[in-house]
């Protein structure tokens, strides 16, 4: 994985349909609809904030992705992060 994408790339890079957990107080790139194409470099409570009731994407892994959830240190999968479990 690339340590940093320029502005360009998150433009061009592809929508995954992939949910991911996105951090609450990490900064990481987030965008939604009305801003420009290349995201803002925003924690997730400040992206949560400024879109209202808009769906946000974050920026991982080279792709975009729907934001599902919010609340860990960095941004991972939902389906790495939430399991059913079996009640006893």
């Amino acid at each position: 994985m690339k340590p940093y994408y320029l502005a360009s790339e998150r433009a061009a890079a592809p929508t995954s349909s992939v949910s991911y957990i996105a951090p609450v107080l990490t900064r990481m790139w987030f965008r939604w609809d009305g801003i420009r194409d290349s995201g803002h470099n925003r924690t997730g409570a400040e992206a949560v904030a400024e879109s209202g009731s808009k769906p946000v994407q974050v920026f991982a892994d080279g792709e975009w992705h729907p934001v599902a959830a919010y609340g860990t240190t960095c941004a991972q999968s939902a389906a790495n992060y939430l399991q059913e479990v079996d009640p006893a």
